[in-house]
């Protein structure tokens, strides 16, 4: 499991990058690319039903999910886009992180049903 979350977890960084410097070089609003990664998410749990199982799957997802509420916004929040307007708490980021972990495993989770109903 630990090499699928490690390959799906880069390939959503790498995501983050390319929409932080496409979102700062062109103005496009940074919330469109959450699209993106919806899609990325819905990948990781039809994939990971295939190779590992639904049980492991959504366990993988949720880690994939954690390292893109974690690395995937500090790199954004780096290159531009991911930072918040004000000054943000400690709480708020808390759960803002949280909420990308929960909204992140919910996809995945139909991704996990697709996989079940098309493993081919």
């Amino acid at each position: 499991m630990i090499p699928f979350v490690l390959r799906w977890g880069a390939g959503l960084l790498a995501f983050d990058i390319l929409a932080s410097l496409t979102s700062e070089a062109s103005g496009l609003p940074y919330g469109w690319f959450s699209l993106g990664s919806g899609i990325l998410y819905f990948l990781v749990g039809m994939r990971g039903t295939v190779r590992l199982g639904p049980k492991l799957a959504l366990r993988a997802a949720i880690l994939v999910a954690t390292i893109d509420a974690t690395l995937g916004w500090s790199i954004s929040w780096i290159v531009g886009p991911g930072r918040p307007l004000s000054p943000a708490s400690p709480s708020a980021l808390v759960v803002g992180a949280l909420s990308v972990i929960v909204v992140g495993s919910v996809i995945a989770l139909l991704g996990v049903v697709a996989g079940r109903a098309f493993p081919g």
